[in-house]
């Protein structure tokens, strides 16, 4: 089971669980030696015979979450994560699985996800349409609110069932039945004043040679990388979850929280300078390219005066994206994960990780 503590500021943080951590140190090196929170095994790093190796699972004087370990005849240091990786020759989610014990049934989240979000739901901010005569970017032409469409139709049809399939509001969305985008579900971006500043088209059909995404004609002046997807704008100050895509951060608003999607795997000038006032935790797709964005676009938050201040959490391992964990696990359970799950961001420590 994840251990959990109040760190200095009262807020819930992660642990090493001290007695899986004490298990595997045993299996693999056999003679240990086990003071407090402090577990002595000979080094991995040079000929050692009295045990040089010390790691402590509650993380040393900084309350490190994964652990430390250091070697006091090579100076070798890093997590007690990192250190199962080397040894086991695993990857960092099963090196976490070994030492902390997901749950990955969340069974256990049940109870306290209950108490966490009953009477907590969030209303979202209803939009309305701007006027195209007034406003640089407007949505494309034939493209319609997909209730507004007649009953039947094979336009509103097909994207009522890939929206349903996803748990998503249909009344959030547009559907374009000719031109250029025909049979995309057309998102809308919307600014903190409800002013359509940018949309992005959602392919609905199966032709692996059409463009899955396609946005505004070039011609605008406007890119994904001049915007950011927030469902519903959050207060300066407040937490929020930077998702690859739309669909993810509508999920993180289903939930309760504040989700926002960069469009892609980067983060850009004119996006940071939008959530420059926002407490960012960066919460990319389960795979390798998302886990190398993760590690860049901590490194770029650190490097504009967030360091120490941003979070990270990434779905589990049998969940490509939070759309796909909300489906299959549904809000409560969402909301959940990501508040127990969430870790601070370590440019440092994520090398170790490597």
């Amino acid at each position: 089971m994840l251990l959990r503590k109040l760190n200095k500021n009262g807020r819930i943080r992660q642990m090493i669980n001290h007695d899986k951590f004490v298990e595997w140190a045993e299996s693999r090196f056999g003679d240990v030696v086990i003071k407090g929170d402090e577990v002595r095994v000979n080094s991995i790093f040079a000929e050692d015979y009295k045990h040089h190796m010390w790691c402590n699972t509650k993380g040393g004087k900084k309350e490190r979450a994964n652990g430390v370990y250091h070697c006091w005849k090579t100076d070798n240091k890093g997590s007690l994560v990192s250190l199962v990786m080397q040894i086991d020759n695993c990857p960092y989610d099963e090196a976490m699985e070994i030492l902390e014990g997901y749950d990955l049934t969340f069974a256990g989240l049940e109870k306290q996800v209950d108490e966490m979000v009953r009477g907590k739901s969030k209303s979202h901010k209803i939009i309305v349409e701007t006027n195209p005569e007034e406003d640089k970017i407007s949505l494309p032409e034939m493209t319609y609110r997909i209730q507004d469409l007649p009953s039947g139709d094979y336009f509103r049809n097909e994207a009522e069932i890939h929206l349903k399939e996803r748990k998503l509001p249909i009344d959030k969305f547009f559907v374009c039945v000719g031109g250029k985008y025909k049979n995309r579900i057309i998102i809308p971006y919307y600014d903190r004043n409800g002013k359509l500043i940018y949309f992005n088209g959602r392919y609905l059909g199966k032709s692996k040679d059409i463009v899955k995404y396609m946005g505004p004609d070039k011609k605008t002046g406007i890119s994904k990388e001049d915007v950011i997807y927030m469902p519903q704008w959050a207060e300066n100050g407040s937490k929020i979850y930077l998702t690859e895509g739309e669909f993810d951060a509508y999920a993180i608003c289903i939930a309760g929280l504040n989700g926002v999607a960069l469009g892609g795997k980067e983060i850009h000038d004119t996006q940071f300078y939008l959530m420059r006032k926002y407490q960012p935790v960066i919460a990319l797709d389960n795979d390798k390219a998302g886990k190398r964005a993760m590690k860049k676009i901590g490194a770029y938050f650190e490097s504009h005066g967030f360091e120490g201040k941003v979070g990270y959490v990434k779905p589990p391992p049998k969940y490509k994206d939070w759309n796909e964990m909300l489906v299959k696990k549904g809000a409560r359970i969402l909301v959940g994960y990501l508040m127990t799950y969430e870790k601070k961001f370590d440019s440092l420590m994520m090398e170790l990780k490597e």
